[in-house]
């Protein structure tokens, strides 16, 4: 895909003039873990930041010409929506649904045609859903590399070129939006919020309002204006997401949860300190884990 992605840049810069890539950087790479769930909420990030966000103008505008559409087996407007879906759905993850019904839907029809039941509930259902994922990228990808072709090929296309040049060098991506928050923190000493969880709390928003903006230095303005705001006015929180404890004590189900509302706690009662933070939840983990042992013993 690395290599399909890059060759769409350079096409379609030399096809159109545009000083912006296609695709802005991606800072997700696919995951190589042997467990299908997450490779499957990996290949669903990915390909949602890729098309939605780092392609951002430039994939809509290809999807939205009916030239494109011609190129794919799927609707490609309605795969954007799935992808959205399916990535709403991968981000309430850990804390629970997104309890958006239409979403919802969305996902369960898709898990069915692919699993046959509403949700995947095995490792083999969940391989099959990410190998999906991968196709349906590849295929978009694909037919982006075929429109660009037609693009060249049609000497009537060069009002379809400046609309896609415009649509190039317009927007913002999300890495970029992540690097000016990351120096927002950095500016306000809010070291206690990572700035990929701020940035993925916000980026729907954020670039629904920025893409809107032509001039590419009043973008830039805007969003550090807009970012600027909404951290000076977000409560202090732990350091630690859902996420980030499953993969330091390697856990899985309902003692995340209670990790998650250990941590509040201490954190509400003064414990900031992160490493003081994962002493406090490495020892009630074991205190946990100690009675549940205990528990199962009796039964």
């Amino acid at each position: 895909m690395n290599s399909h992605v890059t060759e769409i840049n350079s096409e379609a810069a030399r096809l159109t003039g545009a000083t912006s890539d296609f695709f802005r950087p991606c800072s997700l790479r696919r995951s190589s873990s042997p467990c299908p769930e997450l490779r499957f909420l990996r290949s669903v990030l990915l390909s949602y930041s890729l098309l939605a966000e780092c392609g951002a103008k430039p994939v809509r505008f290809c999807v939205n010409q009916s030239q494109f559409k011609a190129l794919l087996p799927v609707d490609p407007s309605g795969s954007l929506e799935i992808l959205h879906a399916l990535r709403t759905e991968a981000a309430h993850s850990i804390h629970g649904s997104s309890n958006t019904q239409t979403i919802e839907a969305i996902t369960r029809s898709w898990f069915r045609q692919h699993t046959k039941s509403d949700f995947p509930t095995n490792d083999a259902a969940w391989a099959t859903c990410a190998q999906a994922i991968d196709d349906l990228t590849n295929a978009i990808i694909e037919a982006i590399r075929k429109f660009l072709r037609l693009l060249e090929d049609d000497p009537e296309m060069s009002a379809m070129k400046n609309e896609l040049r415009q649509s190039m060098d317009g927007g913002i991506s999300r890495q970029e939006i992540e690097d000016l928050v990351a120096q927002t923190l950095a500016n306000q000493g809010r070291s206690d919020i990572s700035p990929g969880r701020i940035t993925d709390r916000f980026i729907t928003a954020w670039t629904t309002t920025l893409n809107l903006k032509s001039n590419r230095t009043i973008l830039i303005a805007e969003a550090r204006k807009l970012i600027d705001n909404e951290i000076a006015n977000l409560p202090e929180e732990p350091p630690f997401t859902g996420r980030d404890i499953m993969d330091i004590f390697n856990l899985r189900g309902r003692i995340v949860g209670e990790l998650i509302r250990e941590q509040k706690r201490l954190f509400q009662s003064g414990t900031k300190d992160s490493s003081q933070l994962l002493e406090h939840l490495a020892l009630h983990l074991k205190t946990i884990q100690s009675s549940d042992e205990t528990r199962r013993s009796l039964e």
